[in-house]
């Protein structure tokens, strides 16, 4: 029995990444306390863009309580002004929302781009501050592979992010309208929300594991192309196109297959440490 033990315990040991390949999975506000200046420069058009959001997802819960009443009242009375009435609210819901939410996308693009361009030019600022030593060590392809990673902070402002704040405030009216009308069938529904939201977590964790890891690793691959084409003469005289061809070959399925432990992990287990 303590042979399996011992025997079980070297494989789980196997079978985890080595030191270092681990990467934080756990999300912690202090990751982005960088942000916290940048945030700061264009809060007036946070609260802009908040309180259109706002709107628009306010404007979205009436239009299915005013199909229903349609439906189940207005239709069964075969009331012909109250149909009309209606439908011209409802056009002017729909069109009103339409408004907002194209101003909402053109005002969140504009943010985006000076909230990645605030951030750009700070790390960039601050990279050609270092000394000399620096940039030998480090390979100028990696360097601005990871340059190019700061667009990444843009998705923070992305319609994708929107959506997600808009579909949260129509969650919480939903259930509120929803709770008017059967609140014990609402608070069964709920029921279900503390196991969606632990399957996000854990999924959530072994993927951002995973993306660190590709961004790492592509970052290293891309400084060895760049290495490459700057000394292709050299590689060139001494015929080591086929070698420089394998690894950089290696490197790219290892980036690939980094993508495979976070999509295909089974979130009802725990993630690693």
């Amino acid at each position: 029995m303590t042979d399996f033990r011992i025997f079980f315990k070297k494989l789980i040991a196997y079978a985890r990444p080595q030191a270092q390949d681990q990467v934080p999975i756990r999300f912690r506000i202090c990751d982005i306390s960088f942000l916290k200046p940048h945030i700061k420069k264009f809060r007036s058009r946070y609260a802009i863009l908040s309180i259109f959001v706002l709107l628009s997802s306010v404007l979205s819960l009436p239009g299915p309580a005013i199909t229903g009443y349609i439906i189940d009242k207005v239709l069964v009375a075969k009331d012909a002004t109250k149909l009309n009435s209606f439908v011209g609210l409802l056009l002017a819901i729909l069109l009103l929302s339409e408004f907002i939410r194209t101003f909402e996308e053109y005002l969140l693009l504009r943010l985006s781009q000076e909230f990645t361009y605030s951030i750009r030019i700070q790390l960039i600022t601050r990279i050609l501050r270092f000394p000399l030593s620096f940039f030998k060590d480090i390979n100028t392809g990696y360097l601005v592979s990871r340059l190019d990673e700061v667009n990444l902070l843009g998705n923070f402002f992305s319609v994708a992010i929107l959506s997600f704040i808009e579909n949260v405030i129509r969650f919480m009216g939903a259930i509120f309208l929803i709770a008017r009308y059967n609140l014990k069938l609402t608070l069964i529904a709920l029921l279900a929300l503390p196991l969606v939201f632990e399957v996000a977590r854990r999924s959530m964790g072994a993927i951002r594991a995973s993306s660190l890891s590709v961004m790492e690793r592509s970052a290293k691959i891309r400084g060895k192309i760049q290495e490459t084409l700057s000394g292709i003469e050299l590689v060139k005289s001494y015929a080591g196109e086929s070698r420089e061809t394998n690894e950089i070959n290696t490197g790219l399925s290892s980036a690939r297959d980094s993508w495979i432990p976070g999509w295909t992990s089974i979130p009802w287990f725990p993630t690693p440490p």
